[in-house]
């Protein structure tokens, strides 16, 4: 009971020095100017450790930065040098090969091979102008035209054109010619079982170079797909006529003889894809 007295009167003591004039100017003049001064300090130091991070993030960003390219530089730099190489002997019809560089020791080889067929699955843009038959671009050959055979069979069984959705709408017109590159072409058509027109050139008549007798435009197609069977001892051409007023995605797959159907890519025609590996 004693103890706790004192500790009422000793709290009252320290109410009283706190209350007394004298006291609190003094309070307020020596500690007061002390905790101004240690909130600045505390202040000036934050802002200098801001500024030392961010600029250590920086200086770690660009060091990082810098390590990866003395890592890739060796392989951009081999890539393009075997690029030119590829042109340059392309050009002279020298055979692929496969080319090797040492830079910085990082050895890097790359392979080149020539192509006259795409992969499998093959995307092309259909421009909005290219919406009548005779200015369309989109003219597909579906036989090789760099066969050592020009008169043989294109080896396909089957196609399938597919109308990607893009946000467009619209149609897309599908023409699919069909024909024998051994039947003779005579404009006057004075002997039988001859083309009286070129095959695949005119969408008017019901040649029967047509896949579909009488029907020159297969379909037109919106969304979203097409599939024709085809003969593999004939040649065809598929061409696609933009009716939308906009730009068209089309898919374009190829397929094998029956009765597997293996999926092939089709023709590049009269062109040549040099595909570039690096390792």
């Amino acid at each position: 009971m004693k103890g706790f007295l004192k500790l009422i009167k000793a709290i009252s003591g320290i109410k009283n020095w706190l209350r007394d004039p004298q006291t609190r100017t003094r309070f307020d003049g020596d500690y007061g100017q002390a905790g101004v001064t240690l909130l600045l300090a505390i202040l000036v130091l934050s802002a200098i450790l801001a500024i030392s991070f961010s600029i250590a993030t920086i200086l770690f960003v660009e060091i990082r930065s810098s390590g990866n390219l003395m890592r890739t530089e060796p392989a951009w730099y081999g890539a393009e040098t075997l690029k030119e190489e590829v042109l340059f002997k392309y050009k002279r019809k020298v055979p692929d090969m496969v080319y090797t560089t040492n830079t910085d020791d990082n050895k890097v080889t790359l392979t080149s091979s020539s192509s006259v067929v795409s992969d499998v699955t093959f995307q092309d843009l259909v421009l909005s102008s290219s919406n009548t038959f005779s200015n369309t671009v989109n003219r597909y050959a579906i036989y090789n035209p760099a066969s050592s055979d020009p008169l043989g069979g294109s080896g396909y069984g089957r196609i399938r054109v597919t109308v990607l959705s893009t946000g467009n709408t619209g149609n897309l017109a599908v023409y699919l010619c069909q024909y024998d590159p051994n039947r003779p072409y005579d404009p006057e058509g004075t002997e039988p079982e001859v083309y009286t027109t070129t095959p695949c050139s005119d969408p008017t008549q019901n040649y029967d170079y047509w896949l579909v007798r009488g029907q020159p435009k297969l379909s037109t197609l919106t969304l979203p797909e097409l599939e024709r069977e085809l003969n593999p001892d004939m040649q065809q051409e598929l061409i696609l006529v933009n009716e939308s007023g906009g730009n068209l995605y089309v898919n374009i797959e190829g397929f094998g003889p029956s009765p597997t159907y293996v999926p092939k890519g089709i023709p590049y025609a009269n062109e040549t894809v040099v595909d570039i590996n690096a390792s």
